[in-house]
């Protein structure tokens, strides 16, 4: 009777939860002309690998920490989505926690769990050179109103396309956008990732702003968790329910199968919705690859790192070159490289268009470097020039006006003109009405008519002679 009741709430709950993860539909979609009859998509990944997972390692023999390069594509259209290094920088420290198992809320795994719970001995950083050579923070931003709202639906129209990913070889693309839409899914995807092995030119992750880190623009109930389990994925991890309570499932033989995802924080029930594994365990409900509130994972297992390490030892299939040395070396992460900046800025006021006479506030949203000398230079306004970070400046000859930023440090500058940014208008209209009536004097209604309309009110000018 307790199971039953609690795989009823199981059910309520996952009906009416708002937040997902699209990897499993977009692995599928991927593959869905290759696989056989019958066949899922992890059936395909499974049959087509040209490795062996070693199940036992000698931990005299283990490695110094893996380093895998980051690049965060931010695609935005300047509104929140724009997300800021410092909640980057939150998000890779919440990794590097979670995939050393140096998480503060370790404590919380169940004492059942607390002997597979794993260090996966794997740290993000962000990437110091791009693919060209240049120097980089690894972030890259790019204005694009449309591909900010990624169409999960076709996979001809992905953000990918817009802004193309650096070479997957090296590097982990996380693609950051407003939104994830999606007609056919029930509830928010709050990002997805692809699987090791596949087309290099949609490789990596996608995922919303809102669940980036916990500072800025982040659901701080997330925990930053999302990330972690994308990352899993695109480490070759599957969710524990994915195969329900077949022996298959997650292809780990130390999470227990699960019937169902996990929503909410059902840790304290200790849920078990299979009964058919042997020797029947309790679900992992805490593991990182399923679906609890953030807050409520705290680990991965054993059995999953033996499976990342699988695809990171293989080139073929997997991730080894993204933490060799000479991807270290090409991409700068052992380096503190100073950029120049890379300039960008925004107005900060309600609109681009203004009335003669108005003002406008810019704001410098300038990347990539720290920035030591800036100059505005305002066609049309007032001041003309200026060294201030977010200036206001008046507009008084309507016109339509480029505004051009020059962002600067000892190491470079870089400008960015934006023409035909600033519209200003007459402040007063140079068309008028040809007639006008505010029906103040007795006579006022000499020469108009009450008309009906289907709101039963309405005034018509009566041009009638005789």
């Amino acid at each position: 009777m307790k199971k039953i009741l609690y795989l009823f709430l199981t059910l309520i709950i996952s009906q009416t939860v708002s937040a997902q993860c699209g990897t499993d539909e977009y692995n599928r979609r991927l593959l869905e002309n290759k696989l056989q009859n019958g066949e899922s998509f992890a059936d395909y990944i499974e049959r087509n690998l040209d490795f062996e997972f070693e199940t036992s390692i000698d931990p005299k023999t283990k490695k110094a920490t893996r380093v895998i390069p980051v690049v965060f594509h931010i695609v935005h259209s300047y509104g929140p989505e724009n997300i800021s290094k410092a909640q980057i920088e939150d998000q890779l420290r919440i990794l590097n926690e979670d995939f050393q198992r140096l998480n503060s809320d370790k404590s919380k795994t169940r004492s059942f769990f607390t002997s597979r719970a794993a260090n996966m001995d794997l740290e993000f950083k962000l990437a110091r050179i791009a693919p060209d050579g240049s120097c980089t923070e690894g972030i890259t931003r790019t204005y694009d109103a449309v591909n900010t709202f990624e169409n999960f639906e076709d996979n001809n129209e992905e953000v990918k396309d817009a802004v193309k990913p650096w070479d997957r070889n090296k590097y982990l693309n996380i693609w950051v956008v407003t939104k994830i839409v999606s007609s056919s899914t029930t509830g928010t995807i709050l990002g997805y990732a692809q699987f090791p092995g596949d087309n290099a030119a949609t490789d990596g992750v996608v995922m919303i702003h809102d669940r980036v880190g916990t500072i800025g623009t982040a659901n701080a109930g997330d925990a930053g968790r999302t990330l972690t389990h994308e990352i899993g994925h695109w480490l070759g991890l599957y969710h524990p329910f994915q195969g329900a309570c077949s022996s298959q499932n997650d292809r780990v033989s130390d999470t227990p199968p699960v019937a169902a995802p996990s929503y909410g924080c059902t840790a304290i029930s200790n849920p078990n919705t299979c009964s058919n594994d042997n020797p029947n365990e309790i679900d992992n409900v805490e593991n990182f690859m399923d679906y609890a509130n953030g807050a409520c994972m705290n680990m991965f297992s054993t059995g999953q790192k033996t499976r990342v390490d699988g695809f990171l030892g293989s080139i073929s299939q997997g991730r080894a070159t993204n933490i060799s040395l000479a991807t270290a070396t090409a991409t700068g992460i052992n380096t503190t490289p100073s950029c120049a900046p890379i300039a960008d800025f925004w107005y900060d006021s309600p609109s681009q268009t203004i009335c003669a006479g108005g003002s406008i506030n810019f704001k410098d949203l300038s990347y990539n470097g720290t920035i030591t000398d800036r100059v505005w230079t305002f066609e049309g306004g007032t001041p003309s020039v200026s060294t201030f970070t977010d200036p206001n400046v008046v507009y008084n000859t309507p016109g339509v006006y480029k505004v051009e930023l020059e962002a600067s440090n000892s190491f470079g500058s870089n400008k960015v003109t934006k023409a035909l940014f600033i519209n200003v208008l007459p402040a007063i209209a140079g068309n008028k009405a040809p007639y006008g009536q505010d029906f103040s004097a007795v006579t006022s209604t000499s020469n108009w008519s009450l008309q009906t309309d289907y709101n039963s009110y309405g005034w018509k000018r009566n041009t009638q002679r005789g």
